[in-house]
């Protein structure tokens, strides 16, 4: 199966899982995702106590694993424009399984390298009107 084929098919079982089929997933659905799948989102004034070090400005967004459980950093939601690309981007990365991506190793790898691509897929086809 191809890197593509394989994100098209978990974009459909998580659109079959919350029920959003014929439409793009809006920020409701985004905020319903992260409570059902028990995902943090963490406030950018916790980055420091969490020890991560956060402090590359162009970074929008960033999916870690915190306190035993998966956490999304996202710079966009505390300020006035929501941007629901990074925020399904991050979800890319918590359904395409990309476990162990640690903030040295993303900018270790090309900002088009394939996990960045799979999770820039998964928002593309999350955000747009589904099949």
């Amino acid at each position: 199966m191809t890197s593509k084929s394989r994100v098209e098919r978990r974009v459909l079982e998580v659109r079959a899982k919350y029920g959003v089929i014929d439409r793009p997933f809006n920020k409701a659905d985004f905020f319903r995702i992260c409570e059902a799948e028990n995902i943090s989102l963490i406030h950018p004034d916790r980055m420091p106590e969490i020890r991560v070090p956060f402090v590359v400005p162009q970074i929008l967004g960033f999916m870690f694993h915190y306190d035993g459980s998966s956490a999304i950093y996202l710079k966009c939601f505390w300020f006035k424009r929501f941007r629901l690309d990074v925020a399904f981007h991050e979800l890319g990365h918590y359904f395409l399984d990309h476990k162990g991506m640690t903030l040295s190793k993303a900018f270790q790898e090309s900002r088009n390298g394939p996990v960045e691509s799979e999770a820039d897929l998964f928002a593309s086809l999350a955000t747009s009107r589904g099949k």
